[in-house]
């Protein structure tokens, strides 16, 4: 297996799912060298770590108890989108994406339900941050004869 340990990343976003009902309070990030290497999202019980490994262009979550949580180095990225219409709202799910080659470079999150509002993608050694957003809200017709 390439990159980093998939399940300490779903690890990640169990451990904060567990603690019921965790709403987003505020999100951090750090640029170094020009790229942004780390997003911290900040919830009442704790905070999730989004890194990228930038030798492998890959990206991991880790959880850490509210209390342990740093903010020196950081700046705060709250009021920017997509995060600024997602405080306030609760965690929902975490993914783990793996490109064809093995590598786990991309993270979907969801706030305030089951579908993903947010995905991140290791490329180039920096996190690129992304909305994310349903194309179409009909449903897909049966047959595609007129």
């Amino acid at each position: 297996m390439k990159g980093l340990n998939r399940q300490s990343s779903l690890d990640a976003f169990q451990e904060l799912a567990l603690k019921e009902r965790q709403r987003l309070e505020e999100v951090w990030q750090r640029v170094a060298d020009g790229s942004l290497d780390l997003v911290v999202l900040k919830f009442s019980a704790g905070v999730l770590a989004l890194a990228v490994e930038a030798d492998a262009d890959t990206v991991e979550v880790r959880y850490e108890d509210a209390g342990a949580f740093d903010d020196s180095g950081l700046v705060r990225a709250g009021a920017v989108a997509p995060w600024s219409t997602l405080i306030g709202e609760s965690f929902g799910w975490g993914w783990v994406a793996t490109n064809q080659q093995g590598y786990q470079d991309c993270i979907l999150l969801s706030f305030g339900g089951l579908q993903p509002s947010v995905m991140l993608i290791a490329a180039a050694s920096s996190l690129r941050i992304y909305g994310v957003k349903e194309l179409t809200s009909g449903t897909v017709p049966s047959s595609d004869k007129g």
